[in-house]
């Protein structure tokens, strides 16, 4: 078989991830948020704009063995309960498996207001 005279088509294939980014306030201190929507999952980064780092990452997705989702952290700067603690509440509330890298010192639960009311304003995004 002469495998020399053989051409090959492709096709480009259709973007799947979209990009939103907004403002998440906390104690009067403004933060970046950034979702990467993929086909079946989501990213968040949450960090400064000024000083944006990539020093943790988490995932989460739901189990049809475990109640609650199931998490595990893939980079860890020390911060990882945050990373996981988010992921989880994101998947759960999504229905989806979600990547989550928190970037800023501060809690969960100030972080989460601004979150869900970005999903509530762009359910799209997610």
């Amino acid at each position: 078989m002469d495998l020399h005279n053989k051409s090959a088509s492709v096709e480009p294939a259709e973007c799947n991830i979209t990009k939103h980014e907004f403002l998440i306030n906390a104690h009067d201190i403004s933060f970046k948020g950034v979702v990467l929507k993929m086909k079946k999952s989501i990213f968040l980064w949450i960090g400064e704009s000024e000083d944006p780092a990539f020093s943790n990452l988490s995932f989460a997705a739901l189990s049809m063995y475990e109640k609650s989702p199931i998490h595990t952290t893939i980079i860890d700067s020390g911060n990882e309960a945050s990373c996981n603690t988010l992921a989880k509440q994101l998947s759960n509330k999504l229905k989806k498996p979600v990547w989550v890298s928190v970037n800023v010192d501060v809690k969960v639960l100030d972080l989460l207001e601004s979150i869900n009311n970005e999903i509530n304003a762009h359910p799209e995004q997610f």
